[in-house]
Protein backbone atom coordinates (compact mmCIF):
# COMPACT_ATOMS: atom_id res chain seq x y z
CA UNK A 1 0.00 0.00 0.00
CA UNK A 2 3.06 2.50 0.67
CA UNK A 3 3.96 1.69 -2.81
CA UNK A 4 0.55 3.18 -4.17
CA UNK A 5 0.73 6.18 -1.73
CA UNK A 6 4.44 7.46 -3.39
CA UNK A 7 3.32 6.86 -6.94
CA UNK A 8 0.00 8.78 -6.28
CA UNK A 9 2.66 12.15 -4.87
CA UNK A 10 4.50 11.33 -7.82
CA UNK A 11 1.26 11.52 -10.27
CA UNK A 12 0.22 14.74 -8.47
CA UNK A 13 3.70 16.46 -9.24
CA UNK A 14 3.81 14.85 -12.61
CA UNK A 15 0.33 16.54 -13.55
CA UNK A 16 1.20 19.89 -12.01
CA UNK A 17 4.50 20.31 -13.48
CA UNK A 18 2.80 19.10 -17.25
CA UNK A 19 -0.01 21.66 -16.99
CA UNK A 20 2.67 24.06 -16.01
CA UNK A 21 4.96 23.58 -19.13
CA UNK A 22 2.28 23.17 -21.05
CA UNK A 23 0.57 26.78 -20.21
CA UNK A 24 4.23 28.05 -20.47
CA UNK A 25 4.48 26.43 -24.12
CA UNK A 26 1.33 28.03 -24.95
CA UNK A 27 2.62 31.21 -23.48
CA UNK A 28 5.26 31.25 -26.58
CA UNK A 29 2.97 30.31 -29.34
CA UNK A 30 0.18 32.96 -28.59
CA UNK A 31 -0.07 35.76 -30.79
CA UNK A 32 -2.04 38.60 -29.10
CA UNK A 33 -1.52 39.92 -25.62
CA UNK A 34 -4.65 38.57 -24.40
CA UNK A 35 -4.23 35.25 -25.25
CA UNK A 36 -0.42 35.79 -23.35
CA UNK A 37 -1.46 36.97 -20.24
CA UNK A 38 -4.02 33.80 -20.04
CA UNK A 39 -1.46 31.76 -20.72
CA UNK A 40 0.78 33.10 -17.92
CA UNK A 41 -2.18 33.22 -15.49
CA UNK A 42 -2.72 29.67 -15.90
CA UNK A 43 0.99 28.78 -15.85
CA UNK A 44 1.00 30.87 -12.76
CA UNK A 45 -1.50 29.16 -11.27
CA UNK A 46 0.15 25.88 -12.46
CA UNK A 47 3.23 26.85 -9.94
CA UNK A 48 1.56 28.21 -7.56
CA UNK A 49 -0.20 24.57 -7.08
CA UNK A 50 2.83 22.81 -7.38
CA UNK A 51 5.14 25.24 -4.85
CA UNK A 52 2.26 24.68 -2.53
CA UNK A 53 2.22 20.75 -2.87
CA UNK A 54 5.69 20.46 -2.48
CA UNK A 55 5.81 23.03 0.18
CA UNK A 56 3.33 20.98 2.50
CA UNK A 57 5.35 17.65 1.53
CA UNK A 58 8.27 19.29 3.22
CA UNK A 59 6.19 20.29 6.22
CA UNK A 60 5.32 16.64 6.96
CA UNK A 61 8.62 15.37 6.53
CA UNK A 62 10.20 17.85 8.95
CA UNK A 63 7.21 16.94 11.14
CA UNK A 64 7.96 13.36 11.28
CA UNK A 65 11.36 13.97 11.35
CA UNK A 66 10.91 16.19 14.70
CA UNK A 67 8.83 13.62 15.97
CA UNK A 68 12.39 11.37 16.52
CA UNK A 69 14.16 13.62 18.38
CA UNK A 70 14.60 12.26 22.06
CA UNK A 71 16.58 10.03 23.72
CA UNK A 72 16.49 6.04 23.41
CA UNK A 73 17.40 3.43 26.02
CA UNK A 74 20.01 1.21 23.97
CA UNK A 75 20.21 -2.29 24.87
CA UNK A 76 22.61 -3.68 23.07
CA UNK A 77 25.42 -1.62 22.82
CA UNK A 78 28.98 -2.90 23.42
CA UNK A 79 29.76 -3.31 27.36
CA UNK A 80 27.52 -0.60 28.33
CA UNK A 81 23.89 -1.90 29.44
CA UNK A 82 22.98 1.84 30.54
CA UNK A 83 23.90 3.92 27.35
CA UNK A 84 21.62 6.38 26.44
CA UNK A 85 21.04 7.55 22.64
CA UNK A 86 20.25 10.77 22.23
CA UNK A 87 18.65 12.28 19.09
CA UNK A 88 18.83 16.16 18.80
CA UNK A 89 17.17 18.65 16.28
CA UNK A 90 20.17 19.39 14.88
CA UNK A 91 20.91 16.11 13.10
CA UNK A 92 23.51 14.74 15.67
CA UNK A 93 23.11 12.05 18.13
CA UNK A 94 25.28 10.99 20.77
CA UNK A 95 25.12 7.84 23.21
CA UNK A 96 26.19 8.91 26.64
CA UNK A 97 26.87 6.68 29.65
CA UNK A 98 26.25 8.62 32.59
CA UNK A 99 27.97 12.20 31.60
CA UNK A 100 30.81 10.46 29.22
CA UNK A 101 30.13 10.63 25.75
CA UNK A 102 31.00 7.58 24.24
CA UNK A 103 29.70 8.21 20.12
CA UNK A 104 28.97 11.35 18.51
CA UNK A 105 27.75 11.65 14.82
CA UNK A 106 25.19 12.95 11.61
CA UNK A 107 21.34 11.11 11.75
CA UNK A 108 18.76 11.54 9.34
CA UNK A 109 15.41 10.37 8.78
CA UNK A 110 13.95 8.27 5.89
CA UNK A 111 10.20 7.52 5.20
CA UNK A 112 8.09 5.64 3.05
CA UNK A 113 4.72 5.75 3.28
CA UNK A 114 4.44 2.66 5.93
CA UNK A 115 7.98 2.85 7.16
CA UNK A 116 10.42 5.16 8.61
CA UNK A 117 13.95 4.56 9.45
CA UNK A 118 16.53 7.00 11.65
CA UNK A 119 20.15 5.83 9.93
CA UNK A 120 23.27 6.88 12.60
CA UNK A 121 26.30 7.67 11.10
CA UNK A 122 25.77 6.68 6.69
CA UNK A 123 24.67 2.71 7.23
CA UNK A 124 23.41 1.99 10.78
CA UNK A 125 20.34 1.66 11.57
CA UNK A 126 18.30 2.97 15.04
CA UNK A 127 16.31 -0.26 16.41
CA UNK A 128 19.15 -2.81 14.83
CA UNK A 129 22.54 -4.19 15.87
CA UNK A 130 23.97 -1.99 18.99
CA UNK A 131 21.38 0.53 18.48
CA UNK A 132 18.73 -1.56 19.68
CA UNK A 133 16.44 0.33 21.82
CA UNK A 134 14.04 -0.64 24.50
CA UNK A 135 12.15 2.65 25.53
CA UNK A 136 11.69 6.06 24.01
CA UNK A 137 11.51 9.48 25.79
Amino acid sequence: MAALGIAIVYFIYAVLGSYMLYWIARFFEAATFAAKRGCLIRSSIGAILFTCFAGNNYRNQQSAETGKVGVYQLSAYPGCSSCLLELKPDNYYEVRQGQMIKERGPWRYESGGDYWIVYLNKDDQLGTGKYHYQNYR
